[in-house]
């Protein structure tokens, strides 16, 4: 029997795509794509289309094939953020590490040229610059840091590109995530579910926002809970 991709979790429908070989992902590719679309503006809710422009830097490098328990997790919830991301933005601009375009086919290959793609996103200049990757910058080493360092404390040290890094990886030993920058949040990732939050207290974390924003963001985020939980 066929999974019903209507009522699906946007994570887990990502997970699934992932799981199809590509055949079967260019075959299916109206219905796929539909259902990805259609989880992410539930998701989104009322916060779709009021992001302005927004960039995101994806990781589908080799090490987003995760580990063997949990195969592809990180191409996952990077794949559930892009479709997320270009419902909440009215602007959007995806960029993977990769090069591809089509994000249906995506597969974790090739290295991490995370510095390179940040300064792609941040040349583009959004509202808002999402990256989400598990933070192992090594084409070259330590570009993204620096690029990030330098953007911050130079080019924009008033934040009018808010930059947050989401990272989909747990580093079990110490139970945190990887940092790219301590100019830039950075939060671990389960679910692109979390996303909004994630940002939000980021933003919080920033400065960006005071008090009154986060107390109701917070609201919104418990009552959109017991809706769901009745």
């Amino acid at each position: 029997m066929r999974a019903d991709l209507t009522t699906m979790p946007l994570t887990r429908l990502a997970s699934y795509v992932l799981a199809l070989s590509l055949d079967d992902r260019v075959r299916r590719r109206a219905e796929l794509t539909e259902a990805l679309r259609a989880a992410a503006r539930r998701t989104a809710g009322d916060q779709a289309g009021r992001w302005g422009a927004v960039a995101a830097v994806l990781d589908d490098s080799f090490s987003a094939y995760g580990s063997g328990h949990k195969r592809r997790r990180p191409l996952a919830v990077a794949l559930a953020c892009h479709f997320l991301l270009e419902a909440l933005a009215s602007e959007y601009t995806p960029l993977w590490l990769s090069g591809r375009t089509d994000a249906l086919l995506a597969h974790p290959y090739g290295a991490t040229p995370l510095g390179e793609r940040i300064l792609d996103g941040l040349e583009r200049g959004p509202g808002r610059l999402v990256i989400v990757s598990d933070g192992w910058d090594n084409s070259p080493p330590g570009l993204a840091g620096e690029v990030l360092r330098i953007w911050r404390t130079r080019l924009d040290p008033d934040h009018t590109c808010a930059v947050v890094h989401l990272n989909p990886v747990y580093d079990a030993a110490d139970f945190d995530v990887r940092r790219l920058a301590p100019t830039v949040p950075t939060a671990g990732i389960r679910d692109a579910e979390n996303l909004v939050a994630l940002v939000e207290l980021a933003r919080f974390a920033e400065g960006r926002t005071g008090l009154f924003e986060l107390r109701a963001h917070l609201a919104r985020r418990v009552e959109a809970f017991l809706r769901e939980d009745a």
